[in-house]
């Protein structure tokens, strides 16, 4: 059944963090993760890969995540120039082993992921909006070629960048398209988007499903997540990270226990989020728990505010004269 349909009638569980997952695996120098880039481990090493995905299938995730977040050329020239490689694969080799690994999971499905490109559009950078989508389509087209049953397009800071993933997926595959931005302690995003922003442009844009994901713990994703269920005519997704980091010898050690998040994610649902999940410390375990709290509820039936607005990429204008 399509996926979109679904989510009429149930609460969809999505995975957890597949980099942190990878950290945990990894040990010592002569462990072939040390020091790889983790989209090249779909062919380095597809079994680890897969591994994680069965983890996390196992406790209960519905939806499975490609280990493809930055299969994009910026990241694999930067790659390739840290390993000193004549060459790296390309795009659509790592999106096609990285389809196979979650595939071979059992996964109900399998979401290509599409992370950002580590790159400011312009006018802020020089990367131009085609060049965004070119870059984009590659990855969406591949993600259709090779059996993703969706696309998740995440942790985006900028609406323009959205737009150039949003399109490139729209117009170049016939796929669901979910997206979630990340957001800061002060409710926008780096670049200075709102909660409001996103769900009008998102929403116009056409995506099946919007939300939030990463940066910070659900404690404080809250407020973010109570706008966007307040105006969102999208069923919206949260999947935030396990606290804010404290690194520790090199390595992030996130405070919010399995049982706490669960708990905040818990109210939530109740309050009308449809998919949930996690982010950066989300192990297998904060799925499992999160699954177990869930069991044998519903969504929750919810009216959003309608409104008529403009917006830009950091500001809304609500066209009875309230701006925000």
């Amino acid at each position: 059944m399509d996926i979109r349909e679904l989510l009429k009638n149930e609460i969809l569980i999505f995975d957890g963090a597949m980099g942190t997952m990878l950290q945990q695996y990894s040990s010592g120098k002569n462990h072939p993760l040390h020091g790889a880039i983790p989209e090249l481990l779909n062919l380095i090493d597809p079994e680890i890969v897969t591994r994680i995905h069965k983890e996390y299938v196992m406790a209960g995730a519905d939806i499975i995540t490609t280990n493809t977040f930055q299969v994009h050329e910026f990241k694999l020239q930067d790659a390739q120039r840290a390993m000193q490689a004549a060459s790296v694969p390309s795009p659509e080799e790592l999106v096609e082993a990285g389809i196979h690994c979650a595939q071979m999971s059992g996964a109900r499905f399998v979401a290509l992921d599409v992370g950002p490109l580590g790159q400011l559009l312009e006018p802020l950078g020089t990367v131009s909006f085609e060049r965004a989508y070119d870059i984009f389509r590659r990855q969406m087209i591949a993600g259709e070629k090779f059996g993703a049953d969706l696309i998740l397009i995440e942790t985006i800071s900028d609406l323009h960048e959205a737009k150039a993933a949003i399109l490139a997926a729209k117009e170049n595959t016939n796929l669901p398209v979910f997206c979630t931005m990340t957001f800061q302690e002060d409710s926008r995003t780096f670049l200075g988007c709102d909660p409001l922003t996103a769900v009008i442009t998102l929403q116009g844009l056409g995506v099946d499903a919007l939300g939030v994901n990463c940066s910070l713990g659900p404690e404080l994703l809250a407020p973010v997540v109570e706008t966007m269920l307040k105006y969102s005519r999208l069923p919206v997704i949260v999947q935030a990270n396990a606290g804010l980091p404290v690194f520790s010898n090199g390595l992030p050690e996130y405070a919010t226990l399995p049982e706490q998040y669960a708990a905040l994610v818990l109210d939530m649902v109740r309050c009308g989020a449809r998919i949930v999940g996690g982010c950066c410390g989300t192990t297998p375990e904060y799925i499992r728990i999160m699954k177990e709290q869930l069991a044998g509820m519903k969504p929750t039936d919810i009216k959003p505010l309608r409104l008529s607005a403009c917006t830009s990429g950091n500001r809304t204008v609500i066209l009875d004269g309230v701006t925000t």
